[in-house]
C-alpha cells in the first residue's frame, strides 16, 4: 500500500461523495503509520471506533468503503461471547475481540452486507503473524499456510468484497 498523505486523503475524501458530517467525525491517524508496505487496507475511524471508512488499495486503485462496526459476538441462547473466524484474514477471535462489520450497498436504499471480522481491524498484522491472536489462531485452526499465502488470501478476500459491494474507485 502506498503511504497516505494529508493531500492524498483530502483528495480521495472529496471525490468519494461522503456526507460532510460523516467526514468531519473521522479521525485520520495515518501520520503515525510506518508500515505502509505491510498493509492491504487502512481503517479510518470516528472517535468511538464504531464507524469509519476502510481505505483499500486494490490493483493500483483506491476504494473508500464506509462501514459500521458492531463489537462483541454474543450467543443469544447462552449470553456468552462466541469465538468467530474473521472473514477477511481467517484469524480466530474470541467473541469479545470479534465484530460484525457492515457496509451499505451503494445505489440500493436499505441494502447492506456484513462480515465477521477482527474488532481491532488489524487484519494486516494478523496475516503476517505479528499479533498474539494470530499465533493462537494458527494453533487452534491448525493452519499451516505460509505468510505470503495468507497475505495473498487477504488480498483476494478484499477483491471479493469490492466486487460484492460493487465498489467504485475514487478518482
Amino acid at each position: 500500500m502506498n503511504a497516505v498523505t494529508t493531500e492524498r486523503y483530502d483528495s480521495a475524501i472529496a471525490s468519494a461523495g461522503l456526507k460532510p458530517r460523516f467526514v468531519r467525525e473521522l479521525r485520520p491517524r495515518f501520520d503515525v503509520v510506518t508500515d505502509w508496505e505491510d498493509r492491504e487496507f487502512l481503517p479510518i475511524t470516528d472517535r468511538s471506533g464504531n464507524q469509519g471508512v476502510l481505505w483499500v488499495e486494490h490493483d493500483e486503485r483506491v476504494y473508500l468503503l464506509p462501514y459500521t462496526l458492531s463489537r462483541g459476538i454474543i450467543d443469544k441462547a447462552s449470553g456468552r461471547a462466541r469465538p468467530v473466524i474473521c472473514d477477511l484474514c481467517f484469524t480466530q477471535q474470541l467473541g469479545t475481540a470479534a465484530a460484525r462489520i457492515g457496509f451499505a450497498m451503494p445505489g440500493r436504499v436499505g441494502a447492506s452486507r456484513s462480515l465477521l471480522c477482527c474488532a481491532d481491524l488489524d487484519c494486516n498484522e494478523h496475516v503476517r503473524g505479528q499479533t498474539r491472536a494470530s499465533l493462537r489462531s494458527k494453533t487452534q485452526l491448525r493452519e499451516s499456510i505460509s505468510v505470503p499465502d495468507r497475505i495473498l488470501r487477504l488480498h483476494r478476500r478484499l477483491g471479493e468484497l469490492l466486487e460484492l459491494l460493487d465498489a467504485k474507485p475514487v478518482s
